[in-house]
Order: structure tokens, then sequence, then C-alpha cells
């Protein structure tokens, strides 16, 4: 900086102190960008839903999203795990009390987010998941159906009911997949037959 306003030695006195504050003020302005992308920006702010935010990968891509300047709206399934978002994030993260198997939370979620965001949903993430371990020959069958309603199922839903907003902003969905869904191994039959299944809607909804 002092090297800048050196060089401008052949200019007149004033003009040497109005060169100094552009200078000094252009850097505080790159670092409060640097810090808050949202700052300076004529650009609306992005938006996203991240599902399953109380914990884990949903909670690391909310709070990492909201550090970015987005407008995040966090799907949480109890009101502990709101304050605790509220308490780490900026304002911009609201916390949406979403039971991802429940159709009448996600179209009270879609019916907010259409509300509150600013031009449409520019992110989906399905990330809620659960994991059911245990051999195929004996799991309950009700448990392997919980398995697919979590991590397949509600994938769906969540992405149908979202849709109108994702394409008003010509957004993005993402879903939460993993090495489970390439290679199966014994005792986590429910939870791999999720992700196998995971990867085939995913790649049926991009084309």
């Amino acid at each position: 900086m002092l090297g800048e306003v050196h060089r401008a030695a052949d200019i007149g006195e004033q003009d040497r102190y109005l060169l100094a504050l552009g200078i000094v003020l252009d850097g505080f302005v790159h670092d409060l960008t640097r810090l808050n992308p949202a700052i300076c920006s004529l650009v609306p702010v992005r938006s996203v839903l991240v599902t399953g935010a109380s914990t884990g990968i949903g909670r690391a891509t909310a709070l990492r999203l909201d550090s970015s300047g987005w407008q995040v709206f966090a799907g949480v399934r109890k009101e502990a795990d709101a304050d605790s978002l509220r308490a780490e994030a900026s304002a911009r993260l609201e916390p949406v009390i979403l039971d991802v198997t429940d159709s009448d939370a996600i179209a009270a979620a879609a019916e907010l987010i259409g509300k509150e965001s600013d031009g449409g949903l520019d992110g989906l993430v399905n990330n809620a998941g659960v994991a059911v371990p245990g051999p195929l020959e004996t799991v309950p069958l009700d448990d392997l159906r919980h398995q697919l309603e979590v991590n397949l199922i509600a994938y769906v839903a969540v992405t149908q009911a979202m849709l109108p907003e994702i394409r008003r902003a010509e957004g993005r969905v993402v879903f939460l997949s993993s090495i489970g869904g390439r290679v199966a191994f014994p005792f986590a039959g429910p939870y791999h037959a999720s992700k196998f299944a995971t990867e085939a809607i995913g790649d049926v909804f991009r084309q």
C-alpha cells in the first residue's frame, strides 16, 4: 500500500491523500467481500434448501453455504437443532422444521420457501438419511420400508415439491449418495438398496 502511495509523489498533495484513501478503502471492501461475498454485490442472494441439517454432512453444508453468503433453509426435525444452528450461523440461515417423510411438512416447507426466497430456489441438497443395519434374511420389513422411505422416497417427494421454485431460479438438485450406491456388502442390504436407487433417480432426473 505504501509503495503505491509513494509512486504517486509527482501528483499534488491533496491528490496523494485521496489516492491513499482510495487504496485503503479498496482494501477494506476487498476484505469484506472476501469474508462475506454477499456484501457489495448487486447479484441477488442465492437460496438453498439442505435437508437433514441437524448434524453431520447436512449441518456442515448448511453452515458452509451460509458463510459463503447464501440464504440457507436448513431442514431439521427438532427445535433444539434449530436453535443450535441459529447460534452458529448468520441471520441468513433459517431453520425449517422438516420431517422428509411427512407430506404435510414438505408442503409447508415448499410454501415457506416460495414466499421467502427471492427469485426461486437455486439449490436443493437432499441429504437427510438413515442407515438400517442387518442381514436381509432377518431384517424386519418395517425397518426396510423405513430405510427406503427416508433415503429414497423422501428424496423424490422433496424434489417434486421444490421443483417449481427450482425451475423459477434455474437451480440445481443434489442427491447425497455414497460408495454404498456402487458396491454392496453383507449386513447393509437396506442401506445399499436405498443408495443404488438414489443413483438411479439422480440419473433419471438429470435426463
